[in-house]
Order: structure tokens, then C-alpha cells, then sequence
């Protein structure tokens, strides 16, 4: 299984918070915001719990309305490995 940021990326986006925005604003960095929008938030990259908890109070909601452990895709590692295996 691999946790899910699609969730997070529509929640987002319903919320009009851009990825422009969460860089501009400092929210978030560069890195972290590739990993969470990469393949519109399915992609196997974990990200850190602050990040988690920061989101959460950004958007007003608990940790299950953004992420989601959904099955592992072919090509994606786990989030152990963070790595792409295409």
C-alpha cells in the first residue's frame, strides 16, 4: 500500500490555494510541493507529518480528508524506497 495525496491536491484546489501560492507564501517548499502534486498526488512520495499538520490547519480538516492508502501502483515504489521505478 502507498498513501494517496489526491485527495489533498482536490481539497486544494477547491480552496483556490495554488501551487504558486503555497511556495509564494512560504507554506510549503519546492520539494514537498513536487512531491504532493506529482502525478496529481498519486505517486508514492511520503512527505513529512509536519507538512501533515500544517496542511490540516491551512485547511480546516483532519489528516483523513487528505490522505488516503490506496493500493501500490505499478511503477511507483513504497514510500520506503522513494523513488520512481519506471
Amino acid at each position: 500500500c502507498m498513501i494517496s495525496y489526491e485527495k489533498l491536491v482536490k481539497k486544494l484546489k477547491d480552496n483556490n490555494i495554488s501551487q504558486y501560492k503555497l511556495k509564494q507564501e512560504k507554506i510549503l517548499g519546492s520539494a514537498t510541493i513536487t512531491k504532493i502534486f506529482k502525478n496529481d498526488g498519486l505517486n508514492g512520495e511520503s512527505i513529512d507529518i509536519k507538512v501533515v499538520d500544517k496542511l490540516c490547519k491551512l485547511l480546516k480538516c483532519q489528516p483523513g480528508d487528505i490522505l488516503e492508502e490506496v493500493e501500490d501502483i505499478e511503477g511507483y515504489s513504497d514510500t520506503s524506497e522513494r523513488r520512481y521505478r519506471g
